[in-house]
């Protein structure tokens, strides 16, 4: 028996269907992250775990939309193809697979970024924080909730709950 702990809608077409897998699974997940922070949901969000781990085993590259833009744009056609080709189901075909992080490095997307130089600059925008507890950064904040008793009820449904998004088992 295989335990993982993780968000469902991440995990890689491999490891769900416990063919084993390598460290491909992790530019998947790139795959998922940037297709998230762009249109503010996974591409394979289903209403249950089971529906979301159906979409992933079966999906077919063909069936994957990326769109041409969202709230604030166009999305460029590399960085669309960078997308695609993270989300690859079969991981010898996935970029990365070849020659890992230099690979994707060297996607058109990434052109003109300067990555020996990246831990170096300054980010564009520092955020002041004064507790954990200071969420003015955030443009939308309901003012009307107690959040520090949202988070400890937040925290203690996590913790009392066996949530089947954060773990769960495979026979081997």
């Amino acid at each position: 028996m295989n335990s993982f702990v993780g968000t469902a809608e991440y995990l890689a077409p491999e490891i769900i269907s416990g063919e084993g897998y390598s460290p491909l699974v992790d530019w998947w997940a790139l795959g998922i992250l940037l297709y998230e922070m762009l249109f503010e949901k996974t591409p394979f969000e289903g209403s249950n775990m089971n529906e979301t781990f159906e979409k992933i085993v079966h999906f077919n590259k063909k069936e994957l939309k990326i769109p041409d833009s969202n709230q604030h744009g166009p999305i460029s056609k590399h960085c669309r193809d960078l997308i695609a080709s993270l989300l690859t189901k079969d991981p010898h075909a996935r970029l990365g697979h070849k020659r890992g992080a230099e690979e994707i490095k060297a996607h058109a997307f990434f052109h003109g970024v300067d990555f020996n130089s990246l831990s170096n600059m300054q980010p564009p925008i520092v955020p002041q924080i004064d507790s954990v507890l200071d969420f003015r950064n955030f443009q939308q904040f309901d003012k009307n909730v107690d959040v520090k008793k949202a988070l400890e009820e937040s925290s203690k449904k996590v913790s009392d709950e066996k949530s089947e998004d954060l773990m769960f088992e495979l026979d081997s």
